[in-house]
């Protein structure tokens, strides 16, 4: 599965290249003209974008300027650092850089876009929430740091 900004690639027949998220190498989050996957782009019905009225909140336009990249090679820096501190046996170490992980804002907000993006992403926690929209993802990434 080609997926890009939680977007699944294959599906998508035009993206506009005007937009300010185009340029900056995203995916834009309103201007997809999508078709089915098992149509061609000729027997595909041309589908009329409709823009949303007034501007994107401030909380998802920070979700989606995340550079996934960079989160993802902290994480897993940190996650090489704890195996190598186990297979040398230096526990103390591996204590330390296990705290490092669960306290780094790096962890946190891959934490929270793995819940998000399983398959039980439409399941309440026990603070009976859905983080379903990028402002509450962003929202819920501050309460973590916070915490």
């Amino acid at each position: 599965m080609l997926l890009r900004n939680g977007v699944d690639i294959r599906c998508v027949s035009h993206i506009s290249t005007t937009s300010p998220d185009a340029k900056a190498g995203r995916l834009p989050s309103m201007v997809l003209h999508t078709r089915e996957l098992d149509e061609s782009a000729h027997e595909a019905k041309q589908m009329t974008t409709t823009r949303a009225v007034g501007a994107v909140s401030r909380e998802a336009a920070e979700w989606y300027a995340i550079d996934w990249q960079a989160i993802n090679r902290n994480v897993r820096r940190l996650q090489v650092r704890i195996v190598q501190a186990t297979k040398a046996s230096r526990w103390g170490r591996v204590r330390a850089l296990q705290h490092l992980l669960t306290h780094s804002s790096s962890g946190k907000v891959l934490a929270v876009r793995r819940v998000t993006g399983n398959n039980g992403k439409k399941t309440p926690g026990v603070d009976q929430e859905i983080w379903d929209t990028p402002e509450k993802k962003t929202q819920a990434v501050h309460a973590l740091i916070k915490a």
